[in-house]
Parts: structure tokens; C-alpha cells; sequence
């Protein structure tokens, strides 16, 4: 999958996703394990690493199974592989809510006279027809054998339900046996699975990452401390995090307040040294408790240590906690 977007994304699974790239969404997300190179979400990109996983189910027949046109459950005995769906006695277990394709290739011997089999796929308790196709069985009087006429379904339950194939009618009488040594096979694979977040141990991201509602975690959110020693331009990706001042004096110059993407950013400073440190704005001015309402402050180190800036969209407000 190269590009996703405006869709729901759900990930329900508890294996780590990788993010190497930016996240901008104002839809949910929900999915099992992602592999991407480029998913767009809003113009943005997200890059992940893992694969979303559909439910899948194969399975065939090692020994023949008999049938009668006045009604026989198809049974198999060998599962080449699956995950997500269950088998139990004929019968395959869909979730509710979830598409898949169903796909069967059926092959039936020793008709015991001339005529025909019906074959359809079928509610598992109720036998009510699934879909609108319905596989005619011809008997074939120069092999008594009949090889691979395909059933092709797609079918999105809207409550979960079992399913199964069913011999549901043919000529009067008529029996049969479903081929054994692998000629027969029932696949059902999940189409467009989705991801969730909600139970992803690890998320790591080197991009931004972008929540059109609201961000709620049960853990901590940790950003990483920055050490200054020398005149600095501060950028957003600076923003919300612990910054240390060392040595001086110096000029540390912050980011334009009114552009929209600045809006709202913060910078929490700790003056760890006896000089004084100017910050400067390139647009706006410096308002609030510790504000000059000019483009630069002076963070006077003998008064105040610790310092609280932030940025309404228009100018910056700067707060000081003064020691005695």
C-alpha cells in the first residue's frame, strides 16, 4: 500500500509501530500491524513499519466426503494455514463487520447416476443462501469426475456468523463424493483489514505527528532536554521541551510567534549559569508578567532562574519565577 487517505485507522493488536515519517489525520485510526512506504492521511504522510494483517483461512480435503443432492454439509479435514478465522465441522467463523473473499474450488466422483449437484455457500445454522451464486455439478459420463467449477463470493456479515458450503439440492437421489487429495479447497481471506492504536506497546517517530481530536495517554509524555552554550535559533520542534541555559551572555532567538503552526508552542527555560541571556522574536513582541512588549527580553539570571514562554499566535508571553 503506497497511499492512504481520509480513512478510519484501528490497530488492535500489541506489536510495536514504527513511524519514520509525519502523521497528520482529522479521522480516527484503526489497523493491526503496518507496512508502508508512503500512507497520506490529510496530505500528510505516515511511514510505518509491520504489515496489517487479514484474517485468513485455507483448507482442503485428504479423504473424499459423501454427499446427496437432498442436502450434505462439505466438510474439510486439512488447514494449509489461518489466522483469525476459526474451523470447526464444516463450519468458518466471520467476524462481524469485516469483509472477505470467499473463493472455492470444488471437484466431486462416483456420481451414482446421470444428473447434477448444487453447491452454495450458506449460513452455518440456518442454511439460508449467502450471496447469489449457486454452482451447478454436472455429472460427467466419460470420467465420473467433475473438476473445479469456482465459487466467488465477497461477503461483509453484519452480525458474526458462521458459514459453510452445503450440497443444497440436485436430481432426485443423487450421490456423490467430494474428491479427496487436495482437489477440493476453501479459502476465505479479510479484505481492507484496518489497524488500531489502542494497544500499540511502542510508537516511534522521527516526523511530526499530527491528532485532528483529542490525545490521551495513561503514561507520561517525555521529550528530551536541550543544553544552549551559544546564540541559538529555536524552531517548533524545540517547543514543549526542558531547555537549559550554560555560559553566555548570548542570544537565543525563538521562532515567529504568528505563523499558524506556531500557534500555541511553549519553551520552558532554566537559567544554569551568572549570565544574562537575551531572547529575541522576528515578529511580535514579548507581552505578560516578564513582557518589554518589544522584540527582545533580557532574562536577568540574578532575580530569575526559571523562565515560561509561550506564543498566542500573535506575540509571546513570558513568565518568570523569581528567586529571594
Amino acid at each position: 500500500m503506497s497511499n492512504l487517505s481520509d480513512y478510519k485507522l484501528t490497530i488492535s493488536t500489541n506489536d510495536n509501530l514504527s513511524l519514520t515519517g509525519n502523521i497528520t489525520t482529522t479521522q480516527d485510526i484503526t489497523a493491526n500491524n503496518i507496512s508502508a512506504t508512503s500512507i497520506i492521511v490529510n496530505g500528510q504522510t505516515l511511514t510505518a513499519t509491520g504489515a496489517v494483517n487479514p484474517d485468513y483461512i485455507n483448507m482442503t480435503t485428504s479423504a473424499v466426503v459423501s454427499v446427496a443432492a437432498s442436502g450434505t454439509d462439505l466438510t474439510w479435514d486439512v488447514n494449509n494455514g489461518s489466522s483469525g478465522i476459526a474451523y470447526s465441522a464444516g463450519k468458518f467463523s466471520l467476524t462481524a463487520g469485516k469483509t472477505y473473499h470467499i473463493l472455492a474450488e470444488i471437484a466431486m466422483q462416483q456420481f451414482s447416476a446421470s444428473g447434477y449437484l448444487l453447491v452454495e455457500l450458506v449460513d452455518g445454522t440456518t442454511n439460508a443462501l449467502i450471496g447469489s451464486q449457486t454452482l451447478s455439478i454436472p455429472y460427467n459420463t466419460g470420467f465420473n469426475e467433475v473438476n473445479n467449477p469456482t465459487l466467488d463470493i465477497v461477503h461483509t456479515p453484519v452480525a458474526n456468523q458462521d458459514v459453510k458450503l452445503r450440497v443444497t439440492g440436485g436430481t432426485g437421489g443423487l450421490t456423490a463424493q467430494l474428491r479427496g487429495g487436495g482437489f477440493a479447497r476453501m479459502s476465505i481471506v479479510q479484505l481492507n483489514p484496518t489497524a488500531s492504536l489502542s494497544a500499540v506497546s511502542t510508537i516511534s517517530a522521527s516526523g511530526n505527528v499530527t491528532v485532528g481530536g483529542n490525545l490521551s495517554v495513561t503514561g507520561g509524555v517525555k521529550k528530551s532536554n536541550r543544553i544552549l552554550t551559544t546564540t541559538t535559533s529555536l524552531t517548533i520542534a524545540d517547543a514543549g521541551g526542558f531547555i537549559q541555559f550554560n555560559g553566555g551572555p548570548y542570544t537565543v532567538t525563538l521562532p515567529n510567534p504568528t505563523l499558524a503552526a506556531n500557534a500555541g508552542i511553549g519553551y520552558r527555560f532554566w537559567q544554569n549559569t551568572a549570565s544574562n541571556i537575551t531572547l529575541s522574536t522576528p515578529a511580535g513582541a514579548f507581552f505578560g508578567p516578564s513582557g518589554t512588549t518589544t522584540s527582545t527580553v533580557v532574562l536577568a539570571q540574578a532575580t530569575t532562574r526559571y523562565w515560561d514562554v509561550w506564543s498566542d499566535g500573535f506575540n509571546w508571553a513570558i513568565f518568570g519565577i523569581k528567586i529571594a
